[in-house]
């Protein structure tokens, strides 16, 4: 067995208390955190480590397209669509498993140096974005994702893909190790929304994450909302898309009818305000959807949509975001980010 002490000016636990040890010791043996306080336990016989400064928790980016570091830049300036598919669907498209190897690895190494420890990915090639980060030393939430616009609907909405998902999760969730993995359908503007409610339909299958984008444009959902007649969030309720553990990427467009929904589910948003002010998507209501009771996390979104993975900026600009929307400064606390 392998005991370390980790001793800091400030040790913050962010716990539910928000409890702040300074001084603070961490205790770990055999990777494993066995004891957080100010002082050591007595009976502690290992290494000790006198670092200063501060330990926290890792950072969770919960919406990321990582490997997208290869291409950083492409596109600047297009909106939502445009971007996608000028910009990015046409270089991902030539992409090799080497190729996403080497972005998530980069990108795994970026996050690293600036503290965020987990992402939560979608994207192909899904094991060579494993073998990435399992290079790198960080945790990983891998969502294979599933996008008919770039290999048919076979692949994103048929048997073959669900079935290569489904062996995939069986391969590699390992929840209490350094990988868990859901299931990514894109969204329904892409597959459609019988092929993302298959997907939603596995994914509970296996208690697995659901991570799908929702409402990112106004002008994406429109003309799904048009043939059914209800807000996109609706339609996915209605073909039990929101059942099981659910997590929406963005929710900009979202109304307090979806945001009802959304919390009366446990649907959780993954907030990208780097990346939709970037591509003019909008402004989430985050105030809102909190204080409706859905839990709501940050994310970079690919850093070709943000330019960085600094998920720091994101707790900086999200609250910055929500006051000047709407006009009060008194929002969004740095305890409450």
């Amino acid at each position: 067995m392998v005991s370390d002490r980790y001793e800091a000016d400030v040790v913050l636990t962010c716990d539910d208390r928000g409890a702040i040890h300074a001084p603070g010791v961490v205790e770990v043996l055999d990777g494993r955190i066995t004891h957080v306080g100010a002082e050591g336990s007595e009976d502690f016989a290992g290494t000790v480590h006198r670092l200063g400064g501060l330990i926290m928790p890792g950072l969770v980016n919960a919406h990321a397209h990582t490997p997208m570091t290869l291409v950083r830049g492409a596109g600047d300036g297009l909106p939502l669509q445009r971007w996608l598919n000028e910009a990015m669907w046409p270089r991902e498209g030539r992409m090799t498993p080497e190729d996403v190897w080497w972005g998530m690895a980069l990108g795994s190494a970026e996050m690293l140096v600036s503290g965020v420890t987990t992402s939560c990915e979608m994207y192909l090639f899904e094991d060579a974005v494993v073998d990435a980060v399992s290079t790198t030393g960080g945790r990983l939430v891998m969502t294979p994702a599933a996008l008919s616009v770039l290999h048919g609907e076979s692949f994103g909405a048929g048997g073959d893909r669900l079935d290569a998902l489904a062996a995939f999760h069986g391969m590699y969730h390992d929840p209490a190790g350094r990988l868990t993995v859901g299931i990514g359908p894109h969204s329904a503007y892409d597959l459609g929304v019988a092929g993302v409610a298959r997907m939603a339909e596995l994914a509970r299958s296996l208690d697995a994450v659901l991570h799908v984008h929702v409402a990112e444009t106004r002008a994406e959902s429109e003309p799904l909302e048009a043939e059914y007649g209800c807000s996109i969030v609706q339609v996915l309720s209605d073909h039990d898309v929101l059942g099981g553990r659910v997590l929406f990427a963005h929710a900009v467009w979202v109304d307090d009818d979806d945001i009802a929904m959304m919390a009366a589910a446990g649907v959780a948003v993954a907030h990208c305000p780097v990346s939709n002010m970037k591509l003019g998507s909008g402004v989430a209501p985050l105030v809102r959807m909190i204080d409706a009771g859905v839990t709501v996390a940050l994310g970079t979104d690919g850093p070709a949509s943000n330019d960085t993975l600094d998920l720091w900026e994101e707790v900086k600009v999200a609250p910055l975001l929500a006051r000047v929307d709407a006009l009060d400064a008194t929002l969004l606390s740095a305890e409450r980010v």
